[in-house]
């Protein structure tokens, strides 16, 4: 697995993102992807027809999706053109007379093309099946409106609304994934739209100031995370889900404008009751006496076999490379210490017009649980 720690968005120049595109297009790639349905995993798609494909196209695919070193003769000569243009960016990798991605893979994503860093045990630069579909639930503003997104990413959200024509401000405290953000940004020729802090919430204060914004969105960490267990994934949100929610709350609504939402969403530990997300949404409408909606999508009880614990457990074992392998049993008593019997998925909303009032709207949407991996599509 490649090392180069870095990316540099300001070595691509306004035309590469065409060229490398056209390339693309003219390979079958783009035509590939845009097959895959939006909020499908792209990798294991890809994987799964893999050995239909023809030439070039499976080179292609082992260089763009599968993290493969590919030699350049068995490329499409304007593909290599186009990929040695960027050479500088860290985006690849050159070694003789081979090419690979630097920890990354493409794809196609509403017609934008996006570099995001491949699933492996050390990830720190998260971009999965449920970010498009969370981008595509938390919506996109209308076109000439200031953004504000929380926890960017390698950017998809804001990239997303300044496609519609909106500026965007990207907090993200990682500055690979905010350098990574800018790069595709560039490629896109979206960069004169789009504009990174790359701070935490709380630092970001010093250069937001007194600026306001039209909509404010977020995909943060959101996984509630017992204390003790040792969770080496991206998405820890704290042992309740909702550490950096409280944050970009409390942070984000004093910049609201007039008429402007801020849009979040995430997990939150609860019981057979209802979930933790109540009491706080509660306290932030009281706090800042504004209209609240808060929807609960779904929910899934925390059971020793519950798909929930099952796929803490799995996950945690993966990632962790050995180093710290649990059962179980073990992840089911680490969330009944924290009294979290249930986990819930949630939107929560709040919008500064005093036309729609000043209360508090709960909608209910968990007529029973859902499958983990469809909370996001429920």
């Amino acid at each position: 697995m490649n090392t180069r720690l870095f990316f540099n968005s300001e070595s691509i120049d306004a035309d590469d993102g065409y060229f490398l595109r056209l390339a693309l297009s003219n390979s079958g790639y783009l035509d590939l992807l845009s097959a895959v349905p939006p909020a499908a995993d792209v990798i294991g798609t890809i994987s799964s027809i893999y050995a239909e494909l023809q030439e070039p196209l499976k080179s292609i695919c082992d260089l763009l999706l599968f993290g493969k070193t590919v030699r350049m003769e068995k490329l499409p000569e304007t593909l290599v053109e186009s990929m040695l243009k960027i050479r500088e960016s860290g985006l690849i990798v050159l070694r003789e007379n081979a090419v690979s991605l630097n920890n990354l893979y493409l794809q196609l994503v509403n017609g934008l093309l996006y570099f995001s860093e491949l699933p492996h045990g050390r990830q720190t630069i998260y971009y999965g099946t449920d970010s498009y579909a969370l981008a595509c639930r938390l919506g996109t503003a209308p076109s000439r409106n200031n953004v504000l997104d929380y926890c960017a990413g390698p950017g998809i959200q804001g990239l997303l609304s300044a496609s519609r024509g909106a500026h965007v401000t990207a907090v993200e405290v990682n500055p690979l994934a905010s350098e990574l953000s800018l790069c595709n940004a560039r490629l896109n020729k979206l960069d004169n739209l789009f504009n990174v802090i790359n701070k935490s919430i709380i630092e970001s204060e010093t250069d937001l100031k007194n600026l306001r914004f039209d909509f404010i969105c977020a995909n943060p960490p959101l996984l509630p995370i017992p204390f003790n267990l040792n969770y080496p994934f991206v998405g820890d949100g704290g042992t309740d889900g909702l550490s950096v929610i409280r944050q970009i709350m409390n942070y984000g609504i004093p910049h609201l404008s007039n008429n402007g939402k801020i849009v979040t969403l995430g997990l939150s530990g609860g019981s057979e009751v209802g979930p933790d997300i109540y009491c706080l949404a509660e306290q932030l409408q009281m706090k800042y006496q504004m209209k609240f909606i808060l929807t609960i999508l779904s929910r899934v009880e925390i059971t020793p076999r519950s798909l929930w614990i099952q796929y803490m457990a799995d996950t945690i074992n993966m990632y962790s490379l050995g180093e710290n392998t649990v059962s179980c049993n073990e992840v089911f008593e680490s969330y009944q210490n924290e009294d979290i019997s249930f986990v819930y998925s949630y939107t929560l909303s709040a919008i500064n017009n005093k036309c729609y009032g000043r209360d508090f709207t709960v909608i209910e949407c968990d007529n029973k649980s859902q499958p983990l991996t469809q909370w996001w599509i429920s």
